[in-house]
């Protein structure tokens, strides 16, 4: 199907051209006829020669009229009557850019660290004090860590007798001061919400060959107990059992009353050396016992 079309297309232009050149050689034949045709004006009687004596060589003869070339065809008709596609310029190829070198950062020294020399002492938990907080007594009770007060005038934080409550306890290491509080006081701010009749018990240890030797310390709570021996008799033992000496030959329960509601302030301080205080509880008779449970948290600040 394809070689008939282009041969139509072969005689098309053949014709084509055939047929120009009839109508030229048409066009020609007229002009020529034209051309030989008498003049039926009468020659003017004036010339100096006669028409009749010039000779035939000096007749002026027409040229023959210049047949126009055929129509060439265009690239494009050609193209178009051959299906020929027409080739177009194929692009240059564009330089790839030649890749640049990524410079290397240098390397940043690392100042040397200094080893630590391995040491054979422990080093002890330091306590966290709770700071300016006021224990609230709540339902007859009031439980006081003494880790809530950092440790002063002496006492020192430790945690190697087994048995104590919470992350540890402190002990006094001052000078004995048998006489008068030693040292700078531990102090706690509390709140009493329901006066009344109270037992301070003091969770305590010592550990003297003498039960009645480094046993004891200095206690007081403003405008409600001045400055008193608080003991106990029990050694190597964690116990609740502490009295309150008001004379060498006057013990007492360790007893006192909040005439109102409101704030005191507790304090402790040192007398014998080697004398162990984990927690202090501030309870109705009725409660002492609940009280003592060590599983209980220390008693919230007061609002």
């Amino acid at each position: 199907m394809t070689n008939d079309h282009h041969s139509n297309n072969t005689i098309l232009l053949v014709l084509v051209g055939g047929l120009a050149v009839v109508l030229a050689l048409l066009g020609g034949l007229l002009l020529f006829g034209d051309l030989g045709q008498s003049d039926p004006e009468p020659k003017a009687e004036t010339t100096v020669a006669s028409a009749e004596n010039v000779p035939k060589s000096a007749e002026v003869t027409q040229p023959p009229a210049t047949l126009p070339p055929p129509p060439q065809p265009t690239l494009a008709a050609v193209a178009t009557a051959t299906n020929t596609p027409i080739a177009t310029a194929t692009p240059l190829p564009t330089a790839t850019p030649l890749p640049t070198d990524t410079p290397t950062p240098a390397p940043v020294a690392q100042a040397p660290v200094a080893a630590v020399a391995p040491t054979d002492t422990p080093i002890p938990p330091t306590p966290t004090a709770v700071g300016p907080c006021t224990l609230a007594e709540q339902n007859g009770m009031l439980i006081i860590d003494v880790e809530a007060a950092a440790p002063a005038g002496g006492w020192q934080f430790e945690n190697s007798a087994p048995g104590h409550i919470g992350s540890g306890y402190y002990t006094y290491r001052g000078a004995e001061s048998l006489g008068s509080p030693g040292g700078t006081a531990l102090t706690y701010p509390i709140f009493i919400n329901n006066p009344g009749l109270y037992q301070v018990r003091i969770h305590n240890y010592h550990d003297h060959p003498n039960s009645t030797e480094a046993n004891d310390a200095w206690l007081q709570i403003s405008g409600v107990q001045s400055w008193i021996k608080t003991w106990s008799g029990e050694r190597a033992l964690w116990n609740w059992g502490n009295n309150f000496e008001l004379s060498p030959d006057n013990h007492t329960g360790p007893e006192v009353t909040f005439p109102v509601a409101g704030a005191y302030t507790l304090q402790l301080a040192g007398r014998s050396p080697g004398f162990s205080v984990d927690r202090v509880l501030i309870v109705t008779p009725d409660q002492f016992i609940a009280g003592t449970n060590q599983a209980l948290p220390q008693s919230p600040c007061q609002p």
